[in-house]
C-alpha cells in the first residue's frame, strides 16, 4: 500500500514539474499556436492556453452577477407545496431527501430554485445550450430551471424512491419540447421524455374570481342660482352612484337651444310615458336625459346638483364612497398586474435529481460556419477572458463560444441573430441583427472554403452590467 502511495505521489510530482517547466519555457516565446491580442482590441484567433479556456459546464461569464435563487424551507417529514409568483408549483413529498451516504434526513431543509426564460438569464447563468463537442445543433428553450438542496450548509440528495413534481411556468406555446437533464460532469443533455403543456388552471380560476369594479361615485355639485334647475321623477335604484344622495335636482349642461329645457317650456306640459337617464360623461357628472311620449321625444345633457345642507351631507357620503371605490380599483389593478406575470401554460415533470432541467427542442438549421474574429476597438483584453454568445430567433436560443472555438462560430442567416460578447469588468459589446443582414451568405461560405477569417466588428456598450435586468435592457435595445 505504501509503495502504491509513494508511486502515485512521484507520478503527481513529475506531472506538476512537467507542466511548470512547459509554462516557463513557453511563456516568453510566441509561435503560431499562441494567443495574440492586438493593441486595437482585436481578438485574434491563435490557439489559447487550454488550461485557461477549458470549457466548464456551468460558467457564469460576469463577475459577481448571476440569476438569483429563491429559497424555500421544507419540513422533510411533512413535505410542501411551493408556489411561485409566475405560476410555477413544486410539490415536495414527505421524506424525500437523504444525505450523501443515503441516510434519510429529518428536520428542515432549504431548497434553492431559479428559472431561465430569457436570453439575459441564460447568458448570465453560464448554462450551455449545446452538448460538448457537438456543433451540429443547439437548444431552443420553452423554460429551464435549476433546483438545489441543502441542510445546514451541507448538500442533500433525493431519495431513490421519491420524486419532486415541478409544474414550471412556460411562456412558450407548442408541444414539440422534450424534458432534459444536464449531466454537468459530461456536459451532456439527457432526454428524459416529453409531455404536452397544460393550461394554468389556477390562473384561470383567479381571473374568474376577480371582483368587478363598481360604478364610480359621482361628486356632488352645487346648484347655482343663475342656472336653470328642475326636478325629475327618476328611479334611482338604476343609478347606485346617485342613490346615496337625497333631494337631487337637475341642471341643464348642454350647449344648444333645442336641448335646453328652459327654452322649451312645452317639455314640462307634455305627458311623458318614459323618463330615462343615461350615463354620458360620468367622470364630469354629466348624464343624458331622454323623454319619450306619443310622437314626441326630447333629449338633453344634464347634471345632478344639490343645495345647502343636502350638498354638505352628500359630500360626506361621496368622500366615503370615493375612498372605498379607489381602494377596490387599486387592489384590482395590483391583482390584474400580478396575474399578468403568471404564465398561461405549465410544463410538468417529476424529477429525482437536483440540478438543471430544461424544456427544449433541438435545432439543426443550415448554418454558415465562420472562422471568426471579434474585433472590439478601444478594449485591450485577453482572449481567454471573453465569452461570446449568439442569440438566435426569439431570444430563446443562446449558443456560447469561447476563444478555442471561434473558428467554429456559426449562425442561421434565415433567422434573426445577435451577438453579445461579455468583457472583463462586466462590460459587453454587441453585433446586432442589422449588422448580420449586411453580410453576404455566399461570400461567407466562399471565405470559409478559402480558410479566410471573418471579422465581426463589435460595438462596446458604455453601461456596466450590474444586474440581469441591465443585460436584458441592452439585448432588447439592439434586438
Amino acid at each position: 500500500m505504501n509503495k502504491i502511495l509513494t508511486s502515485l505521489a512521484l507520478l503527481i510530482s513529475i506531472s506538476l514539474a512537467g507542466y511548470l517547466w512547459y509554462n516557463n519555457t513557453t511563456s516568453n516565446t510566441l509561435d503560431e499556436n499562441q494567443v495574440n491580442v492586438s493593441p486595437s482590441g482585436k481578438i485574434t484567433k491563435d490557439k489559447p492556453d487550454p488550461l485557461l479556456t477549458a470549457l466548464k459546464t456551468i460558467d457564469p461569464p460576469f463577475e459577481n452577477l448571476d440569476v438569483p435563487y429563491s429559497q424555500h424551507e421544507v419540513d422533510v417529514v411533512q413535505g410542501k407545496l411551493i408556489r411561485m409568483d409566475n405560476g410555477t408549483m413544486i410539490r415536495v413529498p414527505k421524506d424525500a431527501f437523504v444525505d450523501q451516504d443515503g441516510n434519510p434526513i429529518t428536520g428542515k431543509v432549504t431548497l434553492k430554485y431559479r428559472e431561465f426564460h430569457k436570453a439575459s438569464e441564460i447568458i448570465a447563468s453560464g448554462i450551455p445550450m449545446t452538448n460538448r463537442n457537438d456543433d451540429s445543433k443547439y437548444m431552443e428553450t420553452a423554460g429551464m430551471f435549476e433546483m438545489l438542496g441543502e441542510q445546514k450548509g451541507n448538500p442533500i440528495y433525493m431519495a431513490k424512491d421519491k420524486e419532486v413534481e415541478v409544474d414550471m411556468a412556460s411562456f412558450v406555446k407548442g408541444n414539440n419540447f422534450d424534458f432534459f437533464y444536464l449531466d454537468e460532469e459530461d456536459c451532456q443533455w439527457e432526454n428524459k421524455g416529453t409531455k404536452p403543456a397544460k393550461p394554468n388552471k389556477e390562473k384561470i380560476e383567479k381571473k374568474k374570481r376577480l371582483p368587478k369594479l363598481p360604478l364610480q361615485p359621482v361628486k356632488p355639485r352645487k346648484a347655482y342660482s343663475d342656472k336653470f334647475v328642475f326636478n325629475l321623477d327618476v328611479n334611482y335604484t338604476a343609478f347606485p352612484e346617485l342613490k346615496a344622495y337625497r333631494n337631487v335636482i337637475w341642471e341643464y349642461n348642454g350647449n344648444t337651444p333645442a336641448s335646453d329645457p328652459e327654452k322649451n317650456k312645452w317639455v314640462f306640459e307634455h305627458n311623458w310615458v318614459s323618463i330615462d337617464i343615461k350615463p354620458f360623461d360620468v367622470e364630469n357628472g354629466k348624464y343624458e336625459l331622454q323623454l319619450r311620449g306619443g310622437d314626441k321625444q326630447f333629449n338633453s345633457i344634464v347634471k345632478p346638483v344639490l343645495k345647502g345642507k343636502d350638498l354638505e351631507k352628500a359630500m360626506a357620503v361621496y368622500r366615503d364612497l370615493a375612498a372605498k371605490y379607489n381602494k377596490i380599483k387599486e387592489d384590482l389593478k395590483l391583482e390584474t398586474n400580478r396575474l399578468a406575470q403568471e404564465a398561461d401554460l405549465l410544463r410538468s415533470f417529476r424529477i429525482n435529481k437536483f440540478g438543471v432541467h430544461n424544456w427544449d427542442v433541438w435545432k439543426s438549421p443550415k448554418r454558415i460556419i465562420c472562422n471568426a474574429d471579434f474585433q472590439i476597438d478601444g478594449i485591450d483584453t485577453d482572449v481567454n477572458k471573453v465569452k461570446v454568445f449568439l442569440i438566435s430567433g426569439e431570444q430563446r436560443a443562446v449558443v456560447r463560444y469561447s476563444a478555442n472555438d471561434f473558428n467554429k462560430f456559426s449562425f442561421d442567416p434565415t433567422t434573426k441573430n445577435n451577438v453579445v460578447a461579455v468583457l472583463p469588468g462586466n462590460k459587453v459589446a454587441v453585433f446586432s441583427h442589422k449588422q448580420f443582414r449586411k453580410m453576404d451568405s455566399e461570400d461567407l461560405r466562399m471565405r470559409r472554403e478559402l480558410g479566410e477569417t471573418v471579422i465581426f466588428k463589435m460595438d462596446v456598450i458604455d453601461q456596466k452590467i450590474e444586474s440581469v435586468q441591465d443585460l436584458q435592457k441592452v439585448i432588447e435595445t439592439f434586438s
